[in-house]
């Protein structure tokens, strides 16, 4: 197995970006987080808490996928203005979190 340094990782993540999108990224992202805990923790409810950036647009999408499933989800936005997690998430994934909010 290849081990990524730092710049080896800031230009493959640049690469992906180009390549994929933003937004593709993070639902895959997203998914596979709410995979994760479906399959190895799996309570019924769960409160995600996250921040303004594109990690927190990843917990987004993941609470977004629990709640889909059947999960009781709550979402704790934390930090001050989460603009950049709004502008990386398309207008319909926003609409349906502030569903789960």
């Amino acid at each position: 197995m290849k081990i990524f340094g730092r710049e080896e990782s800031i230009a493959f993540d640049k690469e992906a970006i180009e390549l994929l999108g933003i937004e593709r990224l993070m639902e895959s992202a997203g998914k596979a987080v709410a995979e994760f805990y479906s399959n190895t923790i799996g309570e019924d409810s769960l409160c995600v808490v996250v921040g303004k950036g594109n990690n927190g647009a990843d917990g987004i999408c993941a609470a977004r996928y629990l709640q889909t499933w059947g999960y009781d989800v709550s979402l704790l936005l934390v930090g001050n203005g989460n603009d950049n997690v709004r502008k990386q998430l398309s207008l319909a994934n926003f609409n349906i979190v502030d569903n789960i909010v």
